[in-house]
């Protein structure tokens, strides 16, 4: 539910699982993003943008099967840089937006789920 300034009244909880991934060249698909992820990082489940249409944005979230997976990602991540199509894609762990974000105000689509 939003208010009438369009944002959302309630907050979009972040979990444990949740990767916040940024730097990703904007013709790069969902599908790409959640296939390279998966091929480095074990426990890959799901890959959104933040968005109404679901369309790269540059950056978005990934979950994991657990919180374990999660961090270990994000390690790995700070041991190694990471590039898609020349481009260097950071990875942290997500943490929960402010009322004023973009996540608050936009709609987010549900995530894709992975398919392999």
């Amino acid at each position: 539910k939003k208010d009438s300034r369009g944002l959302r009244k309630e907050v979009r909880t972040i979990s444990e699982t949740t990767v916040h991934f940024a730097g990703v060249p904007y013709a790069v698909s969902a599908q790409e993003i959640l296939t390279v992820l998966a091929a480095r990082f074990d426990g890959v489940e799901s890959v959104r943008f933040p968005n109404m249409h679901g369309r790269n944005c540059g950056w978005g979230f990934a979950e994991f099967s657990c919180a374990a997976a999660a961090r270990a990602a994000v390690l790995d991540a700070r041991g190694s840089q990471m590039h898609m199509k020349g481009r260097e894609v950071n990875i942290r762990l997500a943490t929960t937006p402010l009322p004023t974000s973009p996540l608050m105000i936009k709609g987010a689509p549900a995530p894709m789920p992975h398919a392999l």
